[in-house]
């Protein structure tokens, strides 16, 4: 991921599964549930873009699939999770998996792809967005705690 966020595939497009895989605390929004705000499927799917009531966070947040050259089949809405960093390892991707496809993350292209991220050293945590807590670690760090939240 680029170190200063910037994003490399310029659009989201329709996805907008960074409303709702992720808790949004500033809007009471648990994870794995739709934003209220939220119009899924279509472009600008924010009714509060741009407004002050707008969380800083929403404007902010850049999934790792905006900031890195991940291929379009990694698109969330596409794979069924987001990848970005993890707030508590920062040496760590998170992924963060809609309920509604569990098991995306080792399946068919992508999970040939994050195979391929772990064999390069690169740590994931594999967290179940309707939970929010519940990690797998996958690492070659034996330093890392299996269970930790991500």
């Amino acid at each position: 991921m680029s170190a200063d966020r910037t994003p490399t595939n310029t659009s989201c497009g329709t996805c907008a599964m960074c409303c709702k895989l992720p808790t949004i605390d500033a809007i009471k929004k648990p994870p794995g549930k739709w934003c209220e705000h939220c119009t899924p499927g279509k472009d600008g799917a924010c009714s509060i873009f741009g407004k002050p009531e707008r969380p800083e966070i929403c404007g902010q947040y850049l999934c790792a699939w905006r900031q890195a050259p991940f291929p379009p089949e990694l698109r969330p809405d596409r794979c069924g999770f987001i990848i970005d960093q993890s707030a508590k390892f920062p040496n760590m991707l998170r992924i963060l998996v809609d309920k509604h496809k569990p098991l995306a993350y080792r399946q068919g292209f992508a999970g040939r792809y994050l195979a391929g991220l772990q064999a390069k050293g690169i740590n994931l945590a594999i967290v179940g967005a309707e939970t929010g807590t519940r990690s797998i670690i996958l690492s070659a760090d034996p330093s890392l705690l299996l269970g930790d939240d991500a």
